[in-house]
């Protein structure tokens, strides 16, 4: 599929305008990569309602029911983003749905949870720049800050700017300038 690939080349806006076609309303490749695309902006309300109806007609597609955990937990909505995932970890076993699993512990403070998941992610694949940044901030939140650095300086290396790494960056910077501010 042409918009496929240009999501893949990093060309977001020619791939959305592939995708808004009127064909592709009843593609569910189309709508997959719709649900994506929303993902990427960060339109978590549409990723929803997507994956919600793309889940319901492929209700075995994992990466579906990672994605509607995911767009669940930008939400705020926890329980769904967890029943979202006990699907899909239903389904199979992927270093995602650990990651994931550490995110939705790490917003339900559950830091040893956290940390679990996030060593079980590790330990199935080589650690990409989305798990060390997780890892990072989780290690952050556990006051080990050495292991914190470590992880977002690896997560960088991977993506120059994944988010969670920068945030562990920003935080410890902070603190050694002002040691009570952590």
């Amino acid at each position: 599929m042409l918009a496929e690939a240009c999501l893949q080349r990093g060309e977001r806006t020619r791939a959305q305008g592939l995708l808004n076609q009127p064909a592709c309303a009843v593609m569910p490749r189309a709508q997959a990569l719709l649900a994506r695309l929303a993902l990427m902006r960060g339109d978590y309300p549409q990723a929803r309602d997507l994956l919600i109806s793309l889940c319901q007609r492929d209700a075995d597609n994992a990466a579906l029911w990672h994605d509607l955990g995911f767009a669940e937990l930008c939400l705020g909505e926890l329980s769904a983003a967890q029943a979202a995932l006990e699907r899909a970890q239903a389904l199979t076993t992927l270093p995602e749905l650990h990651a994931l699993a550490a995110r939705i512990a790490h917003a339900k403070e559950d830091m040893a949870r956290a940390s679990h998941e996030i060593a079980q992610a590790l330990a199935l694949a080589p650690p990409s720049a989305e798990v060390q940044g997780q890892h990072a901030l989780i290690d952050l939140d556990c006051a080990r800050y050495e292991a914190a650095a470590q992880h977002a300086r690896a997560a960088l290396q991977g993506n120059a700017q994944q988010h969670e790494a920068l945030i562990v960056l920003r935080a410890l910077a902070v603190q050694a300038r002002d040691p009570g501010a952590a």
